[in-house]
């Protein structure tokens, strides 16, 4: 190589972990995946950048993924997670150092994220110690989501000092020869073969106009690969072979790749990664890259002064004028529990799927975009969403999980829609002000596609739920799915064990009022009138079939449970819709019937025994924080006789009974089932996270501290929690990408910060 090739500018990727939009991750805590997206395509690294998953949208299971070649089991993907692919070997399938380069990154000089989204770290790179010259240098990368397609730009420069310094020109053409691999064997996916090994399936390679794509024969999907070093794309066709195209049973997308490092040059490497539908190429690779594309990149990072995307600018705005450094980290828990709801949990499910060309317009609350913030709130417009339980392990739709991460929503736009912000430093490229104006507009929009989506779909009590598109008319068809495919996923759907201890679809009605109640500007006319009224009768016949025919061995928490969505119905149909004042009548329903319906439920819940004799366990935790869920919706403003006292009286009876537990004395057991073929451990309560949250949310004073401090005791590298330590529980790594947990936690930490009483703070927006 005779000449230098300019590469495209990176420059803001430099030492990017100074500047203001960057938030340091916890290096000294455990870590799982680092979990990343938008639009429904997500991306997870291990803790050491490692590529070890990709996911995209699917018509037939909601989700597809790509991941290294080894088992789906969590204990496989946490050690993944956890430990560096010093040999390449061990299933990640991104772009890392080859093992037997003269070059090896040395120690982690930064990791966190960029606007609590985009991971970044940087490495010091080396020498082996056999072929140590004196010069050293840093490896830098970061990895985002864009367009449907996972980037990541990595950064190197070799020589004397740090990522910015400035060096001699003389020694420009004083190079060193870095050897990088690619690739590697992998797997395709969807959430009905996840938990186990590998499944069978055939894969066709194609090498053509510099990129490779992996084309798996069951799931009808293709993952496209481009890498490009200095703006030049490598050649990633195995070399052994001169065929465009072959089929393998695992496909090894390995390659090795020898780049010339110059010194006092950066050296710029961008690997792109697309999951799509096996449809003909209609555009072969890139060959070269195309620096226009990023042009406006730093702006939809958030790293430009001038971006309304800086969201981490925001949230430091939140903190106290002389806050200390435990509360930036309570606000980096809860940005980034939002941040993952956004952009990760999030799977936008169109009536017609979107181009990729056009992907970036789906969801703008979570892609960063500022384009549409100024659009009209129009809920006939919306793409519904479904939030599913997690990106790893539980790919489907908890409605129960889904009704705490809302809350979240609501609990978050309430929160920054009352705060004062102080000017700082870039307010005059970017006002606070308008930066809030477009977050909340971004929660709004969210909030209203996720209740679209939990109000039109058929939540089926006992059914394996995932995040499918709302069917409104004939059966959508699946010319695109493969015969072996819907039987396979029929057959695995079936093997999939889901809590049917109590009817998921009353959570729906609780986040519908929950939203109206406390963000009702995100509740349009039109959702009002043409999405939520049509479906209110539903609502209403599915529960009060079990008034009529009753349900064998109901739950404490069903009956709760079902008492809730009741009342939330009465107080819906309370609000008018449209032109028509009275919303029973509009929604072909009468109001007696629903008030003797509710005062039903309302007795076997006045029927529940007031003390337990077992031990503190994971049901009695769902089933306190349900019980507490009462005070915040509002119900004292029924009609109905004793629906207040009621809720009161349960809401001071968990109190006493949180307060007065006893530390475990005596071990279980071991795990039981609860009333259901639901499985879970009765390990001492003090392993679960959410047991410690539970008196987080009822304690007042100086026990408040104290409180917070032991469930940080459970806090994840990446501002997440793990949910419990019991090891006794085979399921419980699983459950360690479960949003829920952290939902639940967030929102309290934001009712702590709230002045008065933080379990009943909430005040209705005024709109």
């Amino acid at each position: 190589m005779d000449s230098l090739p300019e590469p495209t500018e990176f420059a803001w990727l430099a030492d990017l972990q100074k500047s203001q939009s960057f938030t340091t991750c916890l290096a000294d805590h455990p870590a799982k995946t680092t979990d990343f997206g938008c639009d429904g395509y997500t991306a997870s690294l291990s803790d050491y950048h490692e590529l070890l998953q990709l996911t995209a949208p699917d018509d037939h299971c909601g989700i597809v993924y790509v991941r290294g070649h080894f088992q789906n089991t969590p204990d496989a993907i946490l050690a993944r997670a956890q430990r560096p692919d010093v040999s390449g070997l061990k299933g990640s399938f991104g772009v890392q150092i080859h093992p037997e380069s003269v070059f090896e990154l040395g120690e982690k000089q930064a990791q966190g994220f960029v606007n609590l989204r985009w991971p970044y770290i940087q490495y010091d790179l080396r020498n082996k110690a056999a072929f140590h010259d004196g010069n050293s240098g840093s490896y830098e990368e970061i990895s985002f989501v864009k367009d449907g397609t996972l980037f990541q730009i990595a950064r190197i420069k070799w020589g004397r000092g740090g990522s910015l310094s400035d060096f001699d020109s003389a020694n420009t053409l004083e190079r060193e020869t870095v050897k990088l691999k690619s690739g590697g064997k992998i797997q395709f996916g969807c959430p009905c073969s996840n938990g186990g090994p590998p499944i069978a399936d055939s894969f066709q390679l194609r090498f053509e106009g510099n990129q490779l794509s992996c084309i798996s024969e069951l799931y009808q999907r293709r993952l496209d690969v481009q890498i490009f070093v200095n703006n030049l794309p490598q050649e990633l066709g195995p070399p052994q072979s001169s065929r465009a195209s072959h089929e393998v049973q695992v496909p090894d997308l390995s390659r090795t790749h020898d780049i010339d490092l110059y010194v006092g040059k950066p050296t710029i490497i961008v690997s792109t990664y697309a999951l799509r539908d096996d449809a003909p190429i209609n555009q072969p690779g890139l060959s070269e890259l195309d620096g226009k594309y990023f042009e406006d990149i730093e702006n939809y990072l958030g790293i430009s002064s001038t971006s309304l995307n800086m969201t981490d600018r925001l949230w430091t705005a939140l903190c106290s004028t002389n806050y200390e450094s435990s509360e930036a980290v309570e606000f980096c828990v809860v940005g980034r529990c939002v941040e993952q709801i956004l952009g990760v949990s999030s799977v936008p499910v169109p009536d017609d799927p979107p181009t990729i060309t056009s992907a970036s317009n789906i969801l703008s609350s979570a892609a960063g975009e500022t384009s549409t913030q100024g659009a009209p709130e129009d809920a006939e417009k919306e793409v519904p969403i479904a939030l599913v339980r997690n990106i790893m392990t539980s790919q489907y739709v908890d409605v129960q999980s889904s009704f705490w991460q809302i809350r979240l929503l609501v609990k978050v736009h309430e929160f920054i829609r009352t705060r004062y912000f102080e000017p700082d430093l870039l307010e005059t490229f970017c006002p606070l002000d308008e930066m809030r104006a477009a977050y909340l507009a971004k929660l709004r929009r969210h909030i209203r596609a996720i209740l679209i989506w939990l109000i039109e779909t058929d939540l089926r009590p006992r059914e394996l739920l995932l995040p499918l598109k709302i069917e409104r008319g004939p059966e959508i068809s699946k010319y695109h799915i493969s015969p072996a495919r819907i039987q396979h996923c029929r057959e695995q759907r079936e093997s999939v064990n889901v809590d049917r201890s109590y009817n998921q679809a009353c959570f729906a009605s609780l986040a519908v009022w929950y939203a109206m109640r406390y963000c009702p500007r995100a509740i349009t006319e039109d959702l009002k009138s043409k999405i939520l009224l049509p479906q209110l009768k539903k609502a209403y016949t599915s529960v009060e079939k079990r008034r009529t025919r009753g349900q064998e061995d109901p739950t404490p928490k069903n009956d709760v449970l079902q008492w809730f969505h009741l009342c939330c119905l009465l107080l819906i149909l309370r609000e008018p819709v449209g032109q028509d004042s009275d919303g029973y009548a509009a929604a072909g329903l009468k109001r007696d019937d629903m008030t003797k319906s509710q005062l039903k439920f309302q007795k076997y819940v006045t029927r529940l025994k007031t003390k337990q004799n077992e031990p503190y366990s994971l049901e009695h935790e769902e089933m306190d924080r349900l019980v507490l869920l009462g005070e915040e919706l509002d119900l004292q403003t029924l009609q109905t006789p004793f629906t207040a006292s009621l809720a009161e009286a349960r809401a001071k009876q968990t109190r006493a009974r949180i307060e007065e537990r006893e530390r475990t004395t005596k071990f279980n057991p071991g795990p039981k089932a609860w009333k259901t073929s639901r499985i879970t451990s009765s390990g001492p309560w003090e392993l679960s996270f959410l047991n410690h949250h539970s008196y987080l949310w009822t304690t007042k004073g100086e026990n408040v501290r104290s409180s917070r401090d032991r469930c940080f005791d459970f806090v994840l590298a990446d501002y997440t929690f793990m949910t419990s330590w019991d090891r006794a529980d085979f399921n419980v790594v699983g459950t360690w990408w479960d949003l829920e947990p952290l939902s639940v936690f967030s929102a309290t930490i934001l009712d702590l910060k709230t002045e008065g009483n933080y379990y009943y703070n909430l005040v209705p927006d005024p709109g």
